[in-house]
Protein backbone atom coordinates (compact mmCIF):
# COMPACT_ATOMS: atom_id res chain seq x y z
CA UNK A 1 0.00 0.00 0.00
CA UNK A 2 1.03 3.39 -1.07
CA UNK A 3 -0.26 6.68 0.56
CA UNK A 4 0.40 9.93 -1.55
CA UNK A 5 -0.91 12.94 -0.83
CA UNK A 6 -2.13 15.03 -4.27
CA UNK A 7 -2.18 18.47 -3.58
CA UNK A 8 -4.17 19.19 -7.39
CA UNK A 9 -7.20 17.06 -6.13
CA UNK A 10 -9.87 18.65 -4.28
CA UNK A 11 -9.22 14.81 -1.80
CA UNK A 12 -6.16 14.75 -0.26
CA UNK A 13 -5.77 11.15 -1.24
CA UNK A 14 -7.24 8.56 -3.06
CA UNK A 15 -6.48 4.63 -3.24
CA UNK A 16 -6.07 2.85 -6.99
CA UNK A 17 -6.18 -1.25 -6.45
CA UNK A 18 -3.16 -2.34 -8.59
CA UNK A 19 -4.32 -5.98 -9.22
CA UNK A 20 -7.85 -6.03 -7.09
CA UNK A 21 -9.72 -2.88 -8.38
CA UNK A 22 -13.32 -2.14 -7.59
CA UNK A 23 -15.87 -1.38 -10.10
CA UNK A 24 -17.95 0.68 -7.12
CA UNK A 25 -15.81 3.91 -7.71
CA UNK A 26 -15.46 6.17 -5.65
CA UNK A 27 -16.30 5.68 -1.83
CA UNK A 28 -15.73 7.32 1.81
CA UNK A 29 -14.01 5.09 4.25
CA UNK A 30 -16.45 5.70 6.89
CA UNK A 31 -18.82 3.27 5.25
CA UNK A 32 -18.69 0.68 7.52
CA UNK A 33 -19.52 -2.00 4.86
CA UNK A 34 -16.05 -1.00 2.90
CA UNK A 35 -13.25 -2.30 5.87
CA UNK A 36 -10.74 -3.38 2.80
CA UNK A 37 -8.70 -1.32 0.68
CA UNK A 38 -10.54 -1.11 -2.65
CA UNK A 39 -10.01 1.13 -5.82
CA UNK A 40 -11.68 4.70 -5.33
CA UNK A 41 -11.45 4.91 -1.59
CA UNK A 42 -10.98 8.21 -0.40
CA UNK A 43 -9.18 10.36 2.88
CA UNK A 44 -8.94 13.26 4.14
CA UNK A 45 -5.38 12.99 4.70
CA UNK A 46 -2.51 10.23 5.46
CA UNK A 47 -3.02 9.75 8.57
CA UNK A 48 -6.80 8.72 8.34
CA UNK A 49 -5.37 6.55 5.53
CA UNK A 50 -3.05 4.95 7.49
CA UNK A 51 -5.50 4.74 10.75
CA UNK A 52 -7.76 2.78 8.12
CA UNK A 53 -4.94 0.80 7.00
CA UNK A 54 -4.12 -0.13 10.69
CA UNK A 55 -7.46 -1.76 11.62
CA UNK A 56 -7.46 -3.91 8.24
CA UNK A 57 -3.97 -5.19 8.62
CA UNK A 58 -5.16 -6.33 12.73
CA UNK A 59 -8.53 -7.91 11.37
CA UNK A 60 -6.44 -9.69 8.93
CA UNK A 61 -3.68 -11.15 10.48
CA UNK A 62 -0.67 -9.66 8.99
CA UNK A 63 2.06 -6.96 9.96
CA UNK A 64 3.11 -3.99 8.20
CA UNK A 65 5.95 -1.98 8.16
CA UNK A 66 6.65 1.32 6.89
CA UNK A 67 8.84 0.80 3.66
CA UNK A 68 10.13 4.40 2.37
CA UNK A 69 8.20 7.84 2.79
CA UNK A 70 8.73 11.06 1.44
CA UNK A 71 8.74 14.35 3.71
CA UNK A 72 7.62 17.57 2.35
CA UNK A 73 9.19 20.65 2.92
CA UNK A 74 6.94 21.65 6.15
CA UNK A 75 7.78 18.29 7.55
CA UNK A 76 4.66 16.51 6.72
CA UNK A 77 4.27 12.98 5.04
CA UNK A 78 3.90 13.49 0.91
CA UNK A 79 4.29 9.79 0.62
CA UNK A 80 4.09 6.44 2.79
CA UNK A 81 5.04 3.01 1.38
CA UNK A 82 3.91 0.42 3.54
CA UNK A 83 4.48 -3.15 3.17
CA UNK A 84 3.63 -6.05 4.40
CA UNK A 85 6.68 -7.54 6.46
CA UNK A 86 7.64 -10.34 4.69
CA UNK A 87 7.41 -8.50 1.37
CA UNK A 88 10.08 -9.56 -1.24
CA UNK A 89 11.30 -6.55 -2.85
CA UNK A 90 10.33 -4.57 -6.11
CA UNK A 91 10.51 -5.74 -9.61
CA UNK A 92 9.82 -2.17 -11.32
CA UNK A 93 9.36 1.79 -10.32
CA UNK A 94 5.51 2.89 -9.83
CA UNK A 95 4.91 5.12 -12.26
CA UNK A 96 2.12 6.62 -10.57
CA UNK A 97 1.33 9.95 -8.44
CA UNK A 98 -0.83 11.26 -6.44
CA UNK A 99 -2.20 8.16 -5.27
CA UNK A 100 -2.86 5.15 -2.16
CA UNK A 101 -1.72 1.57 -4.20
CA UNK A 102 -3.10 -1.16 -2.42
CA UNK A 103 -2.72 -4.70 -3.54
CA UNK A 104 -4.62 -7.18 -2.03
CA UNK A 105 -2.48 -10.49 -2.84
CA UNK A 106 -0.58 -11.79 -0.05
CA UNK A 107 2.76 -14.27 -0.51
CA UNK A 108 1.91 -15.72 3.13
CA UNK A 109 -1.01 -17.54 4.77
CA UNK A 110 -2.70 -15.02 7.04
CA UNK A 111 -3.36 -15.45 10.63
CA UNK A 112 -6.87 -13.37 11.92
CA UNK A 113 -6.59 -14.85 15.73
CA UNK A 114 -2.52 -14.16 16.10
CA UNK A 115 -2.54 -10.80 14.50
CA UNK A 116 -2.47 -8.92 17.60
CA UNK A 117 0.81 -10.63 18.55
CA UNK A 118 2.74 -8.61 15.19
CA UNK A 119 4.91 -5.82 16.60
CA UNK A 120 3.04 -3.07 14.42
CA UNK A 121 0.00 -3.87 16.13
CA UNK A 122 0.74 -4.03 19.52
CA UNK A 123 0.58 -1.00 22.05
CA UNK A 124 0.29 -0.13 25.74
CA UNK A 125 -2.31 2.93 26.59
CA UNK A 126 -0.83 5.49 28.74
CA UNK A 127 -3.07 3.80 31.66
CA UNK A 128 -1.77 0.49 31.74
CA UNK A 129 1.85 2.26 31.85
CA UNK A 130 0.25 4.39 35.12
CA UNK A 131 -1.27 0.57 36.13
CA UNK A 132 1.90 -1.16 35.80
CA UNK A 133 3.89 1.56 37.57
CA UNK A 134 1.99 1.76 40.36
CA UNK A 135 1.32 -1.79 40.71
CA UNK A 136 5.17 -2.28 40.36
CA UNK A 137 6.35 0.23 42.75
CA UNK A 138 3.77 -1.81 45.27
CA UNK A 139 5.76 -4.56 44.96
CA UNK A 140 3.61 -6.68 42.66
CA UNK A 141 5.84 -9.13 40.36
CA UNK A 142 5.04 -8.53 36.94
CA UNK A 143 3.15 -11.84 35.69
CA UNK A 144 0.48 -11.16 38.41
CA UNK A 145 0.60 -7.34 37.38
CA UNK A 146 -0.13 -8.96 33.51
CA UNK A 147 -2.48 -11.28 34.53
CA UNK A 148 -4.86 -8.75 36.57
CA UNK A 149 -4.50 -6.49 33.33
CA UNK A 150 -5.50 -9.46 31.36
CA UNK A 151 -9.22 -9.80 33.36
CA UNK A 152 -9.78 -6.31 33.49
CA UNK A 153 -9.98 -6.18 29.58
CA UNK A 154 -11.48 -9.81 29.54
CA UNK A 155 -9.16 -12.37 27.95
CA UNK A 156 -5.91 -12.77 26.19
CA UNK A 157 -7.33 -12.08 23.03
CA UNK A 158 -8.51 -8.99 23.49
CA UNK A 159 -4.54 -7.86 24.45
CA UNK A 160 -3.14 -5.35 22.29
CA UNK A 161 0.25 -6.37 24.11
CA UNK A 162 2.25 -9.03 25.75
CA UNK A 163 3.74 -9.71 29.59
CA UNK A 164 7.11 -9.27 27.66
CA UNK A 165 6.18 -5.64 26.99
CA UNK A 166 5.08 -5.26 29.93
CA UNK A 167 8.67 -6.06 31.08
CA UNK A 168 9.99 -4.51 28.72
CA UNK A 169 8.64 -1.13 29.36
CA UNK A 170 9.27 -1.59 33.64
CA UNK A 171 12.85 -2.27 33.07
CA UNK A 172 13.31 0.79 30.75
CA UNK A 173 11.99 2.59 32.96
CA UNK A 174 13.99 1.61 35.85
CA UNK A 175 16.62 2.42 33.98
CA UNK A 176 15.61 5.61 33.64
CA UNK A 177 15.00 6.45 36.51
CA UNK A 178 17.89 8.67 38.50
CA UNK A 179 17.94 7.70 42.21
CA UNK A 180 20.12 10.23 45.04
CA UNK A 181 23.86 9.99 44.83
CA UNK A 182 23.81 8.89 40.88
CA UNK A 183 24.30 12.72 39.82
CA UNK A 184 27.26 12.41 42.38
CA UNK A 185 28.65 9.15 41.09
CA UNK A 186 28.73 10.48 37.72
CA UNK A 187 30.81 13.52 38.62
CA UNK A 188 33.66 11.46 40.44
CA UNK A 189 33.41 9.38 37.58
CA UNK A 190 34.77 12.13 35.27
CA UNK A 191 36.92 13.18 37.66
CA UNK A 192 38.63 9.77 37.68
CA UNK A 193 39.07 10.20 33.89
CA UNK A 194 39.94 13.86 33.87
CA UNK A 195 42.90 12.68 35.98
CA UNK A 196 43.63 9.54 33.48
CA UNK A 197 43.06 11.66 30.32
CA UNK A 198 44.06 15.36 30.47
CA UNK A 199 42.25 15.74 27.55
CA UNK A 200 39.03 14.79 28.86
CA UNK A 201 36.23 16.85 28.75
CA UNK A 202 32.57 17.14 30.65
CA UNK A 203 30.36 19.62 32.09
CA UNK A 204 27.55 19.62 34.47
CA UNK A 205 24.38 21.32 34.02
CA UNK A 206 22.53 21.59 37.20
CA UNK A 207 19.40 23.83 38.52
CA UNK A 208 18.76 26.09 40.99
CA UNK A 209 18.25 23.31 43.39
CA UNK A 210 21.71 21.22 42.77
CA UNK A 211 19.73 18.37 40.69
CA UNK A 212 21.37 17.62 37.21
CA UNK A 213 19.52 18.66 34.13
CA UNK A 214 22.50 17.95 31.31
CA UNK A 215 25.97 16.04 30.95
CA UNK A 216 28.22 16.34 28.48
CA UNK A 217 31.81 14.71 28.06
CA UNK A 218 34.33 13.81 25.37
CA UNK A 219 37.54 12.17 25.37
CA UNK A 220 41.02 12.59 23.74
CA UNK A 221 40.25 10.44 20.32
CA UNK A 222 36.26 12.49 20.10
CA UNK A 223 38.02 15.74 20.68
CA UNK A 224 40.79 14.66 17.79
CA UNK A 225 38.36 13.36 15.30
CA UNK A 226 36.10 16.56 16.00
CA UNK A 227 39.23 18.59 14.49
CA UNK A 228 38.89 16.43 11.23
CA UNK A 229 35.41 15.46 10.60
CA UNK A 230 33.32 17.97 12.66
CA UNK A 231 29.99 16.58 13.16
CA UNK A 232 30.22 13.07 11.81
CA UNK A 233 29.18 9.98 14.49
CA UNK A 234 30.51 7.25 12.43
CA UNK A 235 31.74 6.34 8.72
CA UNK A 236 29.74 2.55 7.57
CA UNK A 237 33.02 1.34 6.06
CA UNK A 238 30.93 -1.26 4.45
CA UNK A 239 28.82 0.66 2.81
CA UNK A 240 30.18 -0.01 -0.98
CA UNK A 241 30.64 -3.81 -0.03
CA UNK A 242 26.81 -4.05 1.05
CA UNK A 243 25.37 -2.64 -1.65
Amino acid sequence: MEVELNPTSEKACEIVALETPSEDGLAEPEDEERTVPAAGMVFDSVNSALEFYKGYRKRMGFGVSIRNSTLSPDVTYQRVRLACTREGFPRSKNPRKGSIFASQKAGHDLSPSKGRHFRCNRSISLGVWRTLEINNNAGIRVCHNYLSIVQEYGGYENMGFSERDCRNYLDQQRRLRIVEGDGEAVRRYFEVMKFQSPNFYSIIEVDFERRVTNLFWANGRTRATYEYFNDVVAFDTTYLTNR
